[in-house]
């Protein structure tokens, strides 16, 4: 049975280079690949990863927020993934006030936030 940590790794492979259409038949392959195998918690971050692939922002933030609310065993290094991750789709399709309350909302529990990422993120938002 494939870890959540492996599927998130093979997922962070993936996403930057193909094409959403691509990459939806990568996890449609996936999926019925691993059939009953995906635990739930995997198969909750499909939505989020199915977003990212076809450059989703809006589904992209609303699914990574999905994550961080529904999740009590996220790890910190998770964590940042998805506030990252959810700030930059709520940036890309113009909604700079949710990306500011994402920040407010999670800066505490995400551990080291002095990298550059996070500075861009925040200076998009309009911190």
């Amino acid at each position: 049975m494939p870890s959540l940590e492996s599927i998130i790794r093979m997922a962070q492979l993936l996403v930057p280079e193909p094409t959403g259409a691509e990459l939806d038949a990568i996890w449609r392959s996936i999926e019925s690949a691993c059939g009953g195998s995906l635990t739930p918690r995997g198969r909750e971050w499909l939505p989020f990863f199915t977003a990212a692939g076809r450059r989703d922002g809006a589904g992209m933030s609303m699914e990574a927020r999905r994550l961080l609310a529904g999740d009590p065993f996220l790890t910190e290094a998770l964590k940042r993934y998805l506030v990252a991750a959810a700030m930059l789709g709520s940036i890309s399709v113009g909604n700079r006030s949710e990306a500011r309350d994402l920040w407010a909302q999670n800066s505490n529990s995400i551990g080291r936030t002095d990298d550059l990422l996070f500075d861009v993120l925040r200076a998009q938002g309009g911190e």
